[in-house]
């Protein structure tokens, strides 16, 4: 499914900061924040593969982070509410980290998952533990 070209806003998920989607039963992206589009234009990515429509959870697999897509299975599945997991994420220009969280919530009639990316760069820059440095 393309995405609109200009996408339906959703005001209780535009109040995330952080980047965020709704995921459907299958996986698939159902809405995405204002903050998860700017950080997909200011990556370069294709506003197709990461918008509404499309297979959030494949990506993950074809991303080797199948483990990942398994976690947030697991929520829409309603086997668990809430799954977490730090990951990095390096760009051309700087070291990245961030604490995913998927939380189960009904998507249309259906069980969902809203997904969040949190940037936990700063908690990496100031702290050597969480680097996995000595």
């Amino acid at each position: 499914m393309a995405q609109p070209a200009n996408p339906p806003t959703h005001p209780l998920l535009d109040a995330i900061a952080a980047p965020a989607v709704v995921l459907d039963r299958t996986g698939s992206i159902r809405a995405t924040n204002d903050a998860w589009r700017l950080f997909a234009l200011l990556n370069g990515a294709d506003p197709l593969a990461v918008g509404p429509g499309a297979d959030y959870l494949l990506t993950c697999e074809q991303a080797d982070t199948a483990e990942i897509a398994a976690g947030i299975r697991r929520v829409i599945d309603e086997e668990q509410v809430l799954y977490e997991v730090e990951y990095a994420c390096p760009s051309p220009t700087e070291d990245r980290w961030f604490l995913l969280r998927a939380v189960a919530a009904p998507v249309a009639g259906g069980p969902g998952a809203v997904v969040v990316h949190l940037d936990v760069t700063h908690r990496h820059l100031i702290d050597p533990d969480a680097r996995g440095l000595d």
